[in-house]
C-alpha cells in the first residue's frame, strides 16, 4: 500500500509540475483543428477508437491525450505563466488582472471538438490563473514583440527627433532581454532578415515604365528611361532624395501602375526592358516564410523569425498618400535600404545589390530596386538596357 501510495503521489507532482492531469482517454486528428496539432495526433496513434468523436476504425486514429495535452500546456507555459511565480506585482489585488485556461487556449487559437476542449480546460490543476508572459516573466516579450517595439520607435526617432546621427543617439541604458536601444534596431532586423537573401540570375528581365507628356520631345534612351541624375532625385519610397536607385518591376502592368499616371490622353508610356547582366544579391520581401504553429515550441524560432520578416515587410509596403508627408513617412524604410545597401554584410567583402518588395500600387505585382553600384557616377553596373517602347493603354 505504502508502495502504491508513493507511485500516485509521484503522479500527483509531476502533474503540478507539467499544470496539467491529463484523461486517460483517446484523441483523433477530427477533434483538433490545428495542424501541428492534428500532425502529432497521426504520428502517435495507438487506438481505434476516439472518446470524443466516437470515430472507430480498424487502423491506429487515436492518439492518447496526454500526448497532445502535453503539446498544449507547453505552449500554455511558453506564452503565459502564474502571476505569482512570473513577478506580477501584488498589492490586494494583482497589478495585471489574470485570465483562466478557458481564455488563454482561446488566445492561442485552440479550436476542435467541443468535449476535448473542455477535458483540456478540465486538465488544468495549478490554479486556473495567467498573464502573458516570456520566459515565465510578465513583463517579458517574445523577439518578434521586442523588435515590432523598437520598430515603431526607430521610426519615431527618424521622424521626429534626429535623421542622421541615431546610432550615435545617447543609449538608454537596456539591459533587459525584453528591450532593445534605438541604435541596435537595424542590425537586429537585418539578420532575421538573412534568410530572405538570394541570387537573381544572370539573364532576368526587368521593366521601369515612365509618361511621355504630349508637348514633351525627349526620346526612350537609356538616359531618359533609367534612375534620373543624383541631381535630379527626388526621395521615393527606398531611396534618400539625391541618391538615385533603379526602380523596376518584374512585369509590365505593374511597372506601369508604378509610373506616375498620365495627365491626358496624347501622353505616351514608354516601357523599357532591362536584363540583369551579372548575379545580384538581393533580399526577397514577396517570399515570405510560413508562420508555423504556434503549438510547435520546439520550433519557436522558426516561428519568431516568419512573424519579424512579416511585420517588417507589412511596416515598409504600407501605402502612402502623396499629401506632402510623404517624405517623412518615406525616411525608415530609407534609412533601412541606406544599411542594407552599404552597411549590412551578406558575406565578407559583399553587400547587398537590391531588394525585391511587394507592389503597393498592384496587388500581386513584385517590384526590383537595384541599389548604385558607384554613388559617385550613379551607375548600375548589374543591369543592361535592352529597348523601349510604347504601351498599349
Amino acid at each position: 500500500m505504502g508502495a502504491d501510495m508513493g507511485f500516485v503521489k509521484g503522479e500527483w507532482m509531476d502533474a503540478q509540475g507539467l499544470g496539467y492531469s491529463a484523461p486517460d482517454t483517446f484523441v483523433c486528428d477530427n477533434c483538433v483543428s490545428d495542424s501541428f496539432l492534428k500532425e502529432l495526433v497521426r504520428r502517435e496513434a495507438s487506438a481505434h477508437t476516439c472518446n470524443y468523436c466516437n470515430r472507430h476504425c480498424s487502423t491506429n486514429i487515436a492518439a492518447s491525450s496526454e500526448v497532445i495535452m502535453m503539446a498544449i500546456y507547453e505552449t500554455v507555459n511558453t506564452y503565459f505563466a502564474e502571476p505569482a511565480t512570473s513577478g506580477v506585482p501584488y498589492d490586494n489585488n494583482f497589478m495585471i488582472e489574470p485570465i483562466g485556461i478557458d481564455d488563454v487556449l482561446g488566445e492561442l487559437g485552440l479550436d476542435g471538438h467541443q468535449d476535448f476542449l473542455n477535458a483540456v480546460i478540465k486538465a488544468e490543476i495549478n490554479g486556473n490563473s495567467f498573464v502573458r508572459a516570456s520566459n515565465g516573466y510578465w513583463a517579458g516579450s517574445h523577439p518578434h514583440e521586442v523588435l515590432a517595439s523598437g520598430w515603431s520607435l526607430f521610426c519615431d526617432v527618424i521622424k521626429h527627433e534626429t535623421r542622421f546621427h541615431f546610432a550615435n543617439k545617447p543609449r538608454s541604458g537596456v539591459s533587459s532581454p525584453f528591450e532593445i536601444d534605438v541604435a541596435d534596431v537595424l542590425p537586429a532586423i537585418a539578420e532575421w532578415l538573412r534568410p530572405q537573401i538570394q541570387v537573381l540570375e544572370v539573364g532576368t528581365k526587368v521593366y521601369r515604365a515612365r509618361v511621355r507628356a504630349r508637348d514633351a520631345l525627349w526620346l526612350p534612351s537609356p538616359d531618359q528611361m533609367g534612375p534620373p541624375p543624383k541631381e535630379q532625385a527626388s526621395a521615393g519610397r527606398m531611396n534618400p532624395a539625391g541618391i538615385p536607385y533603379l526602380y523596376t518591376a518584374f512585369d509590365k502592368t505593374t511597372a506601369k501602375c508604378e509610373a506616375p499616371a498620365k495627365k491626358s490622353a496624347e501622353d505616351t508610356v514608354y516601357v523599357a526592358v532591362f536584363e540583369i547582366n551579372r548575379p545580384l544579391l538581393i533580399m526577397n520581401f514577396t517570399t515570405l516564410p510560413s508562420v508555423i504553429s504556434i503549438f510547435d515550441v520546439e520550433n519557436k524560432r522558426t516561428r519568431e523569425q516568419a512573424l519579424i520578416v512579416r511585420d517588417f515587410v507589412q511596416a515598409i509596403s504600407i501605402p502612402t498618400k502623396k499629401d506632402g508627408r510623404e517624405h517623412i513617412d518615406y525616411l525608415p524604410s530609407q534609412v533601412v535600404c541606406e544599411y542594407l545597401a552599404q552597411i549590412f554584410a551578406v558575406e565578407a567583402g559583399k553587400t547587398l545589390d537590391g531588394l525585391i518588395y511587394p507592389s503597393s500600387t498592384h496587388y500581386g505585382g513584385k517590384n526590383l530596386v537595384v541599389f548604385p553600384e558607384d554613388r559617385q557616377t550613379g551607375t548600375f553596373s548589374g543591369v543592361t538596357f535592352i529597348k523601349a517602347e510604347p504601351m498599349d493603354s
